[in-house]
């Protein structure tokens, strides 16, 4: 009788996550660390479960971007199960460093497309007690690298990634029937394509990964220790990470070459500049911005190609906003004037980005009426804008 190869495959891998062939487990692969990581200070706390091991098998994991572009992670297994018929423990520890990018903007400037490209190297014990005439123990070394590419949003994260892994066990000791045999050392390679996806909103989700693993060096050796068949992974659990976005720009500016030389040439007509001298006496100009309403709204931007500008905003002597990215997004803040008053807007140069001068795009919105501005600024230097209402 023919059978369908795919309807027998499937049946195939389900009886090997739901039942178990007799054999030792010392090797059981934890799941894999995905972060997501958009940009410096993010982080991801993992706290979840490995649902294919003989028992409870316990994952706590982590990421922290150092830098926008570099990443460390940590990663902790454990499962100790002692009952009438057998006793299997298994531990590992391991860390890495990676690289990652993240792109594709939403309305609210948050990058949901990320890839990232992670290394490390992890110590393992395990020990597995059949009964009292079987056993068997070791440690090794497993040594990985893992390619990831991902997307995340406010609630749903999806991840394909995988781990291409050199794993080494020293003491490799077994006991069968009573007979002990000598000790052993051996490696085998094994690649773990997975697939992530988590389920939330903002910052805590659920997650669920589904993976499979190759051997690709010395099968023979997997099969020693972990001979209960447990290729198929379906790990789950919860996760922590940081969501920062913005508020929503209904009407985003573009800036063009055409618009910036009109700019330049109505400077004196609509805006003119005043000199004035700062704290330290040296001579700096502001910007006069008359308008007629006691309320407007103040978006800045990169009038050029973000380069990684940063600035500090404040007005009338607060902050606005403290080391502020400049993107093609603007940046809004409504401002409330006091009319007959000269109200003071203060844009702070904290980096000059790969080009210099900074060119910051403002612009201002009166109601219906919108206006836009360039300034330049310099690393160190405050320059000023000054409203006047009427």
């Amino acid at each position: 009788m023919n059978k369908d190869p795919v309807i027998v495959i499937t049946l195939a891998a389900l009886v090997l996550l739901l039942s178990g062939a007799c054999g030792p487990t010392l090797y059981i692969p934890n799941t894999l660390n995905t972060p997501l990581l958009e940009k410096k200070n993010d982080f991801k706390v993992v706290n979840g479960f490995v649902s294919n091991a003989p028992d409870v098998d316990y994952d706590l994991q982590g990421a922290y971007a150092f830098s926008d572009h570099l990443a460390v992670m940590a990663n902790f297994n454990f499962m100790n199960s002692t009952n009438d018929e057998r006793e299997n423990h298994h531990n590992l520890v391991e860390g890495g460093i990676g690289t990652y990018i993240s792109f594709w903007p939403n309305r609210r400037g948050v990058n949901v497309g990320r890839a990232e490209l992670f290394g490390g190297i992890g110590q393992g014990w395990a020990r597995d007690q059949e009964d009292a005439l079987n056993l068997f123990t070791g440690a090794y070394q497993r040594y990985f690298l893992q390619p990831g590419f991902g997307i995340r949003t406010r609630i749903l994260d999806f991840t394909l990634g995988g781990r291409l892994s050199k794993v080494h066990f020293s003491r490799f000791q077994q006991t069968s029937g009573g007979q002990q045999f000598p000790r052993q050392n051996f490696g085998f390679g094994t690649y773990e394509p997975v697939l992530t996806i988590a389920l939330g909103f903002k910052q805590v989700r659920f997650y669920w990964q589904f993976g499979d693993i190759r051997k690709i060096a010395n099968e023979d050796h997997y099969n020693m220790v972990n001979g209960d068949g447990l290729d198929a992974h379906f790990n789950f659990g919860f996760i922590l990470c940081p969501w920062k976005e913005g508020p929503l720009i209904d009407r985003p500016i573009e800036f063009t070459e055409e618009a910036y030389r009109q700019q330049e040439g109505e400077k004196e007509k609509d805006a003119p500049f005043q000199e004035s001298r700062d704290q330290n006496g040296e001579i700096r100009q502001a910007l006069i911005v008359p308008t007629a309403a006691s309320a407007i709204s103040v978006c800045l931007s990169d009038a050029g190609d973000p380069d990684q500008d940063i600035v500090n905003v404040s007005f009338q002597g607060a902050y606005l906003a403290q080391n502020l990215e400049l993107t093609k997004t603007p940046a809004c803040f409504d401002l409330s004037l006091n009319p007959g008053e000269d109200n003071l807007l203060y844009v702070e140069a904290l980096t000059d980005g790969k080009s210099t001068p900074n060119t910051v795009r403002i612009t201002v919105r009166e109601g219906k009426k919108e206006r836009t501005f360039f300034i330049r600024t310099d690393v160190g230097k405050v320059e000023e804008m000054v409203f006047r209402s009427r």
